[in-house]
């Protein structure tokens, strides 16, 4: 997670996506304009960005 690390007024999460060998092959992000941010539409975006990055990692052979 960052908060107005790079953009001020922006928040962003973001998950690794693995190869077959465990390898870090890529990443997924998804940013946001914080004025209207919840806690509970961070965890969401959070879990969604995590879930999604299991479902490339599987695709590219990871199964860890």
């Amino acid at each position: 997670m960052s908060h107005s690390e790079r953009t001020e007024g922006t928040s962003s999460v973001g998950a690794s996506i693995l190869n077959g060998f465990g390898k870090v092959q890529g990443a997924l992000s998804i940013g946001v304009v914080s004025h209207n941010l919840t806690d509970e539409r961070l965890a969401f975006l959070a879990e969604q960005a995590k879930e999604t990055s299991k479902r490339i990692s599987s695709k590219l052979g990871y199964n860890g």
